[in-house]
């Protein structure tokens, strides 16, 4: 077997091979990947009559592999594109941003509220995108995020106690790149938010979360309230701590 590879924009011929060993765990029917080992591909045969074989290999350690992908994922994994201020980390399986403080319009639909839209005030936020999972947090502080950064609950309807995002009527982006992050934020706050999630204030207003919304709503705060926000107990280092055990798992 001898495969060639034309992009267009550079040829390619097999030489190298990667065999991942994997072990049956009883009673599943799921296989996890325990080994792997790097392999040249070479053609042992004659020009009349080639034998492409892969030779004998070596063990290839976690980093090792990465390597040898390292310049695959350059190429055909990541768009070349300016990264913005935000972005505070993105793989091909993750991205993680935060949003200063501003206005924009949010939108609402539920008994107690009707329907409502308006322009109001956010606090900074904080955005991670894992496979299928998209949270939200707060920040006190509109400045860029540390590992120490404290997170608070987002103060949103369709927000659950862990920060997970109920996605409702939310358009969601097809694309994981820095450049969807405006689209990311919109399919966020243009949705409609329908309903308090979960058993967690996400607010310390005294008559709770819709009165808070009513009073947002209303036009009462002319910056977002801050005072209002409640600690998760988690800082932003547990959020790549999550990225880092979902990579492993």
């Amino acid at each position: 077997m001898n495969v060639t590879v034309n992009d267009g924009a550079v040829n390619a011929v097999l030489s190298h091979a990667i065999l991942i060993y994997s072990s049956k765990q009883q009673y599943s029917s799921e296989v996890s990947p325990v080994f792997a080992s790097m392999h040249q591909v070479a053609d042992i045969g004659t020009k009349a009559k080639p034998n492409t074989q892969i030779l004998p290999g070596s063990p290839i350690s976690r980093d090792g592999l990465m390597m040898a992908l390292g310049s695959l994922a350059d190429e055909y994994l990541y768009d070349v594109e300016l990264l913005p201020e935000t972005l505070l980390g993105h793989s091909p399986k993750h991205m993680l941003w935060w949003r200063p403080a501003g206005r924009a319009r949010v939108f609402f639909r539920n008994p107690e509220l009707g329907k409502r839209s308006a322009v109001v005030s956010h606090p900074a936020l904080v955005f991670m995108v894992t496979g299928s999972e998209w949270t939200v947090y707060a920040l006190k502080d509109s400045v860029r995020p540390t590992l120490d950064t404290e997170l608070c609950h987002a103060p949103y309807f369709n927000v659950y106690d862990s920060g997970k995002i109920c996605t409702g009527s939310a358009a969601i982006p097809d694309k994981l790149t820095p450049s969807s992050i405006p689209a990311w934020e919109s399919a966020f706050l243009e949705s409609e938010f329908t309903h308090v999630n979960g058993q967690i204030k996400k607010v310390s207003h005294p008559r709770g979360e819709y009165a808070f919304w009513k009073e947002m709503l209303d036009g009462k705060f002319a910056s977002f309230p801050n005072e209002f926000l409640i600690g998760t107990g988690h800082k932003l280092a547990d959020l790549l701590k999550a990225v880092r055990t979902m990579k492993e798992a």
